[in-house]
């Protein structure tokens, strides 16, 4: 590995059987949450080793302290995810998603991907967990320590049980106050939390090293923390602690999950459930649905239904004054019953804002089965920004 000592990529080798770049069978679909200092050169060292589909997380634009360890000059301005889908234009996919990882579908993570999350706060890290476990994906996360020169890289398997998670180090609380590094935010914390390009690049190029070693089948890197701390030319290995009780829910997940090839624009709800009385079926979704919203000018209240991300989205425009619906907060659920959903029954699940790769599961007596909505990551369309 060019980017680090000599002792400790002569250790990394010892961890884990050699894989070749190239052999594209060991990894055909990633997902990485951040295009930031690490996000960006792991992504390129995955495209070297031959990763054909890729999705990325970012819901920020390039800064100009950004030029320190991220871009270059003639990319300032542009979101993160514009660059990402240039840089892979020549892969087999790329699909993008100009948002912030609260507010992206669970089902962007399909069979046989894998989750790489390079955030620098723990409520960030948090929602990666959750992604991971509810749709029993590998997951690996990848940080830098700029002021102690170090580089941690967790690993996580999520496909059949879990037992360490992310959140077992944490703590309630641990993610209050965090905020984004001070090379793309203007709100930034008081110390930058981006990295200098070289200590990136190699936390890039091990993250990268650690995805294909696992995903080649070398499980004991999983439940592992590897510790690097480039001043010291050091490499620690370490167990993952498993807390009880977590803050997450080890057992989440969603039963049954059958991955549609079908768009959500050409699928209504109706098509997906049981022959079974509306008011005996439940649906739940992967984010809130509105039932209720009001208008932001002149306070009308009135029944919609919306998929919706986020207490400010905007859902409509009233019919009184045209001013802007929002959803209520209390008219909000993750699950509810088919019968409050009968306005919507027959429409496609696109029109009240379900979007690609969202997930709802459908619950009723003797049936409990989960949908991904379309398109899969492999009839993805080249550079797509959601």
């Amino acid at each position: 590995m060019k980017n680090l000592p000599r002792p400790i990529a002569d250790q990394l080798e010892q961890l884990a059987p050699n894989v070749t770049p190239g052999e594209a069978n060991f990894l055909d679909h990633v997902v990485v949450l951040g295009y930031g200092c690490v996000g960006r050169p792991l992504s390129m060292y995955l495209k070297k080793q031959g990763v054909r589909n890729f999705t990325v997380v970012d819901k920020k634009l390039y800064k100009p302290e950004s030029v320190l360890s991220q871009c270059v000059a003639d990319e300032l301005g542009q979101s993160k995810v514009a660059v990402a889908a240039k840089q892979l234009r020549d892969v087999d996919s790329v699909t993008t998603f100009h948002a912030d990882v609260s507010e992206v579908p669970y089902g962007i993570v399909q069979p046989n991907s894998i989750l790489i999350a390079t955030f620098d706060n723990r409520f960030a890290d948090a929602i990666a967990n959750v992604m991971a476990i509810v749709v029993k994906s590998i997951l690996i996360t990848v940080n830098i320590e700029p002021l102690q020169h170090a580089i941690a890289v967790r690993s996580y398997d999520y496909r059949t049980s879990v037992t360490s998670c992310v959140a077992c180090r944490f703590r309630p609380g641990d993610d209050q106050g965090q905020q984004h590094p001070r090379s793309c935010e203007s709100f930034a914390a008081e110390r930058p939390t981006n990295g200098p390009r070289p200590l990136a690049e190699a936390a890039g190029e091990v993250g990268a090293w650690v995805a294909s070693r696992v995903v080649a089948g070398n499980d004991e890197l999983f439940g592992k923390e590897l510790l690097i701390k480039l001043d010291r030319q050091r490499l620690t290995v370490s167990e993952l602690p498993a807390r009880q009780p977590c803050v997450a829910d080890h057992q989440a997940g969603w039963p049954n999950l059958t991955y549609l090839q079908s768009r959500p624009d050409v699928v209504s709800l109706r098509e997906l459930l049981p022959e079974q009385s509306l008011a005996d079926i439940q649906i739940e979704f992967c984010h809130e649905v509105s039932t209720r919203c009001r208008c932001s000018s002149c306070g009308r209240e009135s029944d919609c239904v919306n998929w919706v991300t986020h207490a400010t989205q905007v859902v409509g425009s009233c019919s009184e004054c045209s001013g802007q619906l929002l959803p209520i907060p209390f008219w909000s659920f993750s699950t509810v019953s088919a019968s409050c959903l009968e306005s919507v029954l027959d429409r496609p699940l696109s029109s009240w804002g379900v979007p690609p790769f969202g997930i709802l599961r459908v619950i009723a007596q003797h049936h409990d089965r989960s949908f991904v909505l379309g398109p899969s990551h492999d009839t993805t369309t080249k550079g797509i920004s959601r």
